[in-house]
């Protein structure tokens, strides 16, 4: 819920703007309209299933990535048609081969610093 509220200086109690509030923050300006609430609601049937014209690896991949790069057989419980239609050597998602990859360790150097805290140069 949107509050007007004035702005003014303590010390001259001159009102220099105007705002509201909204959560416990305060916002120069005038308060944005209030949008109206969706027509729309996701329902079952916006789910795919294997006799919609839109089901494809490209619509498995959206839903995967939507749901946060759940594995496979989440998907396949979440939609039973995907294990009569998906192969699992088919499903590949490039992010999720990224993040299980390790870091490479760097080269170790045999350069040392004779005292703690010297001034060190480095390219990184």
């Amino acid at each position: 819920m949107d509050h007007p509220h004035p702005f003014s200086d303590r010390s001259t109690r001159r009102i220099f703007g105007r705002g509201f509030e909204r959560d416990g923050l305060y916002y120069f300006g005038d308060p944005p309209p209030i949008p109206a609430p969706p027509s729309t609601v996701l329902q079952a049937s916006t789910l795919p299933t294997l006799g919609s014209h839109d089901f494809s690896f490209r619509s498995l991949n959206l839903w995967h990535a939507c749901l946060g790069h759940v594995n496979f057989q989440y998907l396949c419980l979440l939609f039973p048609e995907l294990i009569k239609s998906c192969k699992f050597h088919k499903f590949h998602c490039h992010i999720c081969a990224l993040s299980k990859h390790t870091r490479s360790s760097y080269i170790s150097r045999m350069h040392r610093s004779p005292c703690a805290f010297d001034l060190i140069h480095s390219d990184v």
